[in-house]
């Protein structure tokens, strides 16, 4: 068994224990951990987790936001000259993508019922521009359904580290290895 066909399999047994309706909104997220070097075929396999969803009786969205940053840079005012210069761009010029993906997020969430598995792709494209943990901020989400974050990076004691660089990054969301589900 590969290691994508075993993130599927782990994450079968997530979707099919039954949702309890009270939970917070940490307690609805669920990061699907895997080597970064998994991303292209966790990618190129991941309409098996839209697959395992259905046959589990629950519904599908998708967010990408692998091209996110392209998109805002493209329309950015002065991104000749941050391409020219890329160390002109300070770490506050990235407050608007990070609304900007806020949103998107949250629009997809709202969209989304109490029986929906929304699943985000593209986390590591964000990498040095936006901290993934200022998207999932649990006081900012709302949803009603799950959301699965593809998560390239590793996991311990609740401590998630995207692309295994940025440490410390301390989430209640419950954890999909290849190991199983933990939670």
């Amino acid at each position: 068994m590969t290691e994508v066909e075993k993130l599927v399999a782990a994450y079968r047994e997530r979707v099919q224990i039954p949702w309890q309706p009270q939970l917070s909104v940490p307690e609805r997220v669920w990061m699907l951990v895997y080597p970064p070097e998994l991303e292209r075929r966790v990618r190129r396999q991941f309409s098996e987790f839209r697959r395992e969803t259905e046959a589990a009786g629950r519904k599908w969205l998708q967010l990408d936001l692998l091209a996110d940053f392209a998109t805002w840079m493209s329309k950015h005012d002065y991104r000749d000259s941050y391409f020219a210069d890329p160390n002109l761009l300070e770490q506050d010029a990235f407050d608007p993508l990070r609304q900007a993906v806020i949103d998107r997020v949250q629009a997809v969430l709202e969209s989304a019922d109490a029986d929906t598995v929304t699943a985000i792709l593209g986390a590591a494209s964000l990498f040095g521009f936006v901290h993934l943990s200022s998207v999932l901020d649990n006081r900012k989400l709302k949803m009603r359904g799950r959301l699965l974050v593809c998560f390239p990076g590793s996991h311990g004691e609740h401590s998630y580290r995207l692309l295994d660089a940025r440490s410390n990054y301390n989430y209640q969301a419950s954890p999909i290895t290849t190991s199983g589900a933990t939670r």
